[in-house]
């Protein structure tokens, strides 16, 4: 995903080797060689770069780099978008310069001195504010300026196979007893012609990769 949207926002893309922790003996056997080159191919992409703040969000791809930006003694930021923060963030944290996050129950779960409560950033298009009926007109022409319900459904940006079979499985019987509900489903990129090779075409129904 990141490799299409960074560069389409105007922004340069580097890719490193990650090292996913994958719970199996073999990979938990060669992950610290992996882990070392991420590493060191981060090293060199800092090099390239000359960041003044490293930022990591998360996941197993930023910890190399941040590991990387540490031992470079660039400045490190951590920003914790959810309420439970996940191993990388976590480990990361007691090496970062400042930890963001998104609500005040984090705060507890990292070094408490290095926290700032801040929310979650958002771009400031999605801060510009549309009228319901407007928007209800746009995605659903046939629903009007109605007092319909509009639910949106979401995987995370890959997408969630458990919550694709759940609305699969669901979605016909939902539009069918609530003939005013309207649903916008996110399937995630790859799941997305699957199921939109399995799910009737329906006015109050649309399906978004």
């Amino acid at each position: 995903m990141e490799s299409t949207a960074v560069p389409s926002a105007g922004y340069a893309f580097a890719a490193v080797p990650s090292a996913r922790p994958l719970l199996s003996p073999q990979n938990l056997l060669i992950l610290p060689f992996r882990l070392t080159k991420s590493v060191f191919e981060s090293w060199r992409q800092l090099n390239d770069f000359h960041p003044q703040i490293v930022i990591g969000t998360g996941g197993y791809v930023s910890l190399p780099v941040c590991l990387a930006a540490s031992l470079k003694g660039l400045k490190l930021v951590i920003q914790e978008q959810n309420s439970v923060p996940g191993i990388a963030n976590w480990v990361l944290s007691f090496i970062a310069d400042k930890v963001f996050v998104a609500f005040n129950s984090t705060v507890d779960r990292f070094p408490r001195n290095k926290c700032v409560v801040c929310g979650n950033p958002v771009r400031l298009s999605l801060r510009r504010y549309i009228p319901k009926a407007v928007a209800r007109t746009h995605f659903f022409p046939g629903a009007g300026d109605s007092e319909a319900k509009l639910v949106l459904v979401l995987g995370g940006s890959s997408g969630a196979n458990a919550i694709n079979i759940a609305l699969l499985n669901l979605y016909n019987l939902m539009l069918l007893e609530r003939k005013s509900l309207c649903i916008i489903w996110q399937t995630g990129v790859e799941a997305f012609h699957e199921m939109e090779s399995l799910v009737k075409n329906h006015p109050n129904l649309i399906l978004k990769p």
